[in-house]
């Protein structure tokens, strides 16, 4: 069966084939050896880059220049928590990944649901209410 499916799409393609299907169960096996707080974080994550391109892409703002940048945020929120993984492996203080991991969570929580209500998906109009009335206590300088 296996060499019938090479001949149908080429060995330089199988290849190909092949190294994702790995690359895809590394990484998931890479994220179900990581901590809860750090597999919310991904996910989060990778939520809120779906989210942000379609809400660029909705509203027509999508650009190079914006892209980079929120993908760079990205990454470095990313891997902040990961810098201090050989720390808690050796003193085995979970406490620090966890609070910079929650830190950041909060901070793509709230993203995620910008770009949400931004896209115009379901959204209970009291909490609607209510984020808008943080977003006006956020601006004391302006008056």
């Amino acid at each position: 069966m296996l060499e019938k499916i090479v001949k149908l799409v080429g060995a330089s393609s199988w290849m190909i084939i092949k190294m994702s299907h790995d690359t895809v169960i590394n990484f998931w096996l890479f994220l179900m050896a990581l901590p809860i707080t750090l597999r919310l974080l991904v996910a989060l994550t990778f939520f809120d880059v779906i989210l942000g391109v379609a809400k660029a892409i909705v509203h027509q703002t999508l650009n190079s220049t914006i892209s980079k940048k929120g993908m760079i945020k990205q990454v470095l929120m990313l891997g902040a928590p990961f810098i201090f993984m050989p720390l808690v492996r050796e003193t085995e203080y979970t406490a620090m990944v966890d609070t910079v991991a929650l830190f950041f969570m909060w901070s793509q929580a709230i993203s995620v649901l910008e770009n949400w209500i931004s896209l115009g998906l379901p959204f209970k109009a009291e909490w609607l209410v209510f984020f808008d009335e943080q977003k006006i206590k956020r601006r004391p300088f302006d008056d």
